[in-house]
């Protein structure tokens, strides 16, 4: 009996083996003879021995061979075999030769030949496969992570190793979509939001290496259509908000060629996967973070645009559910120094859609900073010159409407002062010229609460002018226009015993005005300086410091003299810090007005609705008392910040003592002090 079992699990066993080897022989045979790429292989060489034109040609197709053949691509990590299927890649007789056998277009392999670079480099899909659907993986039931590209993005791939982010200077032929789709993105201000190459914002994801995602780091729940990342794009393009919701990037009306341009930029930019010798010089310039740089215009649209509008314009809550202040606004011009528009570029506001574009941030050269800076203000109206303001004449009784109008807030009804300094004092009318009044007004004094009237035109500054001269009634010491040779040394000293008590340490206003402020001293001539030092200003602080009383320190001629060499030794100094004004208030009763008053916009911890936030400490960086005090006793037109110091519409008119409660409270939030 155990030798029946064990006679019968024998040819049981031979039975098996059998069956395997007939079922090997029979796949060995059917990959051998019955695949696509052997019959592919067999019309090539039908095809190659009928076109034949010599004997040579027709020798060598007749010696064809059909086997599986494959090139190993060490440098990119790959095996292509592609060629099983596509035998006439390389072969110029081919060219009219249907597909898989028709040679490749164009004169790619002349610089990429098979041997060298494969296929998928380009094209991607599985080089591995032998079937078109297991090359080609698009289908549904692919799992296959790059797919086989259409011939219409191909171009992208030309990115591992051939794209200029930056400048659309460099152009290569053959990669026309590609370049195209480089100049919309840079044209549409894309980088205001992406950073490519460590250049660009923050506010969207940083596109550098998205041509190395698939199909599985997308959301295709609302995507209609195939699930490919190029219908992905074309309907996030089309609209954002529908493909992920609450996107703040907006819709763009986009031809056709615009939309493929674009996709394929996108698609096309990844990181340096490759060995260097195949990495293009300025690409690699790029990847090393030497770029073009964007300068004036086109670094506005490249990076400012989409945010502030190209013409300056900014974006309205009610549409953009976020703040986006107006750049061409005169009453910001009137406000924001150089100085604080520099500051903000560079440092940005943190916790805030507006990216932080020095270095470490967008990684803008401070060349670039600069360019935008200046390129923004040129959107400051211009003033008219000193010599038309004089030939306008003036009109006193008109002066004094505007005077109301524009310079009461500060200055007072009278003159008397309040924010700004009293102008009705005869010391400073009889020292200040005509030009000198006409400078301050014109220029004012960035980074304190006097505005820059530019957008004044020559008769309204001529009649503000006549009607502030309407108050002198001593005669006019306007000085020679000398020099005043002292000390800078000892006038540093007597500055920071004296007078840094009232102007600041750093001169940038108190209890006094900002004395060591660059638009000050390019107003004040040396003899203003001596003067308004030696004889004072009836009905402020500020005495003579030559015929001082009760037992106050008196100053002799050589010490005024250093002390104004000092002062105009700082005429072109800019400090490291954009120095705040000093300013007198009850933070605890300015939070109880702020709270009342500027929270229903500003937020109730300054964090900003429908207003700007303010607790924020790159704004109170770049934004001194002074600038606090200008915009809210003026108001900022075209935007729903009122005047303050102009009761209306049923709300109350603050004085210059609630205002700077207010100031107080919002100072309390600054916790550092950041460099220009």
């Amino acid at each position: 009996m155990e030798n029946h079992y064990k006679k019968f699990y024998q040819k049981l066993t031979v039975a098996a083996g059998s069956i395997s080897i007939l079922i090997l022989l029979m796949i060995i045979l059917g990959e051998s003879f019955f695949t696509e790429w052997v019959n592919y292989q067999k019309e090539f060489k039908k095809l190659s021995i009928a076109g034949a034109k010599t004997e040579q040609q027709a020798a060598a197709s007749k010696n064809f061979p059909i086997e599986m053949k494959q090139v190993i691509l060490n440098d990119f990590k790959r095996v292509d075999r592609c060629i099983n299927c596509h035998n006439g890649i390389d072969n110029i007789e081919m060219a009219d030769r249907p597909v898989p056998h028709r040679s490749h277009s164009g004169f790619y392999l002349k610089y990429h030949p098979v041997e060298k670079f494969g296929c998928t480099i380009c094209h991607e899909g599985q080089g591995r496969g032998i079937t078109k659907n297991d090359a080609f993986g698009n289908l549904h039931d692919s799992h296959w992570e790059s797919p086989v590209l259409p011939l219409g993005i191909v171009e992208s791939s030309c990115g591992k190793c051939h794209l200029s982010a930056f400048d659309e200077a460099i152009t290569l032929e053959g990669m026309e979509t590609l370049n195209r789709g480089r100049d919309l993105f840079i044209s549409k201000g894309c980088l205001g939001c992406h950073k490519v190459r460590g250049t660009g914002g923050s506010v969207g994801p940083d596109l550098s290496s998205n041509g190395i995602k698939t199909k599985s780091n997308y959301p295709f729940q609302n995507i209609r259509g195939e699930h490919t990342v190029i219908n992905w794009l074309k309907q996030h393009f089309l609209d954002p908000q529908a493909v992920v919701p609450g996107s703040t990037m907006p819709k763009y009306l986009l031809k056709e060629s615009e939309l493929n341009g674009l996709i394929t930029y996108i698609m096309g930019l990844y990181p340096m996967d490759y060995p260097i010798k195949y990495v293009s010089v300025h690409a690699l310039e790029e990847y090393k973070g030497k770029r073009k740089k964007f300068l004036g215009k086109e670094a506005y649209m490249a990076y400012c645009s989409p945010c502030h509008g190209e013409n300056g314009e900014g974006k309205d809550y009610r549409v953009f559910k976020e703040t986006i202040p107006a750049l061409n606004n005169q009453d910001f011009f009137s406000m924001a120094s150089e100085d604080m528009i520099r500051f903000s570029i560079a440092h940005g506001r943190g916790g805030r859609p507006m990216s932080s574009w020095g270095k470490g941030g967008g990684n803008l050269s401070g060349e670039e900073i600069n360019s935008l800076t200046e390129y923004i203000m040129r959107w400051k109206a211009k003033a008219p010159s000193f010599q038309e303001v004089m030939a306008s004449g003036g009109n006193a009784a008109v002066g004094n409407t505007l005077f109301r109008s524009r310079c009461s807030t500060c200055h007072g009804v009278q003159g008397d002062g309040a924010i700004g300094p009293k102008l009705r004092s005869q010391n400073f009318l009889s020292i200040a010229s005509n030009e000198y009044l006409y400078t301050v007004i014109v220029r004012g004094r960035r980074n304190t609460a006097m505005p820059s009237w530019t957008q004044l035109n020559r008769n309204e500054i001529a009649d503000i002018m006549t009607y502030v001269r309407s108050w002198q009634s001593i005669p006019s010491v306007y000085g020679t226009g000398r020099r005043i040779a002292g000390i800078v040394e000892e006038g540093k000293e007597s500055f920071d015993t004296m007078c840094s008590q009232c102007h600041g340490t750093q001169g940038q206003g108190g209890v006094g005005p900002a004395i060591l402020n660059i638009d000050f001293l390019k107003s004040a001539s040396d003899d203003f300086l001596y003067q308004s030092i030696t004889n004072g200003r009836e009905g402020s602080a500020m005495q003579s410091w030559i015929k001082r009383s009760q037992g106050m320190a008196q100053l002799k001629e050589p010490a005024i003299n250093s002390i104004v060499a000092y002062l105009r030794s700082r005429e072109n100094i800019r400090p490291r810090f954009i120095y705040s004004n000093i300013v007198a208030g009850s933070p605890t009763v300015g939070k109880v007005m702020f709270e009342g008053m500027c929270a229903s916009c500003h937020g109730m911890k300054g964090e900003g609705i429908h207003g700007p936030s303010l607790n924020n400490q790159e704004f109170l960086n770049a934004a001194t008392n002074g600038f606090l005090q200008g915009t809210i006793a003026q108001g900022r037109s075209g935007t729903a910040m009122r005047s303050w110091a102009k009761g209306s519409q049923g709300y109350e008119e603050l004085n210059e003592v609630q205002i700077n409660d207010v100031i107080s409270y919002i100072r309390t939030w600054q916790t550092r002090l950041i460099e220009k």
